[in-house]
């Protein structure tokens, strides 16, 4: 087998599927139909990009480490319009690889150690995807999809409900990698809807959640504490004039009700 000419990198969060039936479910499930564009990072030894290669129009796989981009090529040799970026994705300006109107599909089994970060870059960026269909370890996949009063639930849970709709998801045990992980997978599918905010309120947004869920042991009044030069008192009677518990935390709050706390809270 090829991978034992390749010694897996564990900063780099390399974990490779080889099986091409699951491979194809994944493209298969993600919705990809012939000639859409497609962006996937971390491809690997080229396994899943030799089924998104197949089907996609124009094909863009990024790859930090520089060993792999010989197998990667060689997955993506039937596609010509394929391109292959040889950088941190964290680093790069991932807007300026599409055209205005282009609205591509990210594919990826990501890597697993900057999972949240990169998540987070992408739902913020303002790319217009179709869809975001990415394999993550199940506690990171499970944050993402939380709802008010689930565990896990956190700004990036509600960040990607203001761009998305989850579709569902397939699971896979870790006994399908190589090198094995210590826990089983996602594999998860976000829908792009109609934005709820332009890309700049988004923003501004993002800033406020991360301020509401600062500290878990706080109430929703603390942590927001001087928001909109709102004292603790103003901000408990805001609380409850939305139909809330003076003493709310974030985690019982929703998408709708963050909206109406921020509009009260800067009115």
């Amino acid at each position: 087998m090829k991978e034992q000419h390749f010694a897996h990198k564990k900063s780099l969060g390399q974990n490779f599927l080889e099986d091409e039936g699951l491979l194809l479910r994944l493209v298969e499930f993600s919705g990809l139909k012939e000639g859409e564009t497609v962006l996937e990072i971390g491809a690997g030894m080229g396994a899943l990009t030799k089924f998104l290669a197949e089907k996609a129009g124009r094909l863009i796989s990024v790859e930090l480490d520089s060993s792999l981009l010989g197998f990667i090529r060689l997955a993506a040799e039937k596609n010509k319009n394929f391109e292959l970026i040889n950088e941190d994705i964290m680093r790069l300006d991932i807007e300026g690889l599409f055209k205005e109107q282009e609205r591509p599909r990210l594919i990826a089994n990501l890597p697993y150690n900057i999972t949240s970060e990169l998540m987070e870059k992408l739902l913020l960026s303002s790319i217009d995807f179709k869809s975001i269909s990415v394999m993550l370890q199940k506690e990171a996949a499970l944050r993402i999809v939380a709802g008010p009063g689930d565990e896990g639930y956190c700004p990036l849970s509600i960040l990607a409900k203001i761009k998305a709709d989850f579709k569902g998801s397939i699971e896979v045990s870790r006994d399908m990698f190589t090198p094995k992980p210590k826990v089983d997978s996602l594999f998860i599918n976000l829908e792009y809807k109609e934005a709820l905010l332009s890309n700049d309120e988004l923003k501004g947004f993002y800033r406020f959640l991360k301020r509401c869920f600062l500290n878990k042991r706080k109430t929703l009044a603390n942590n927001c504490m001087n928001y909109g030069n709102k004292s603790k008192a103003e901000i408990e009677e805001i609380l409850l004039s939305l139909g809330k518990n003076r003493l709310a935390r974030s985690e019982e709050m929703s998408l709708e009700d963050f909206m109406q706390l921020k509009k009260a809270l800067e009115s």
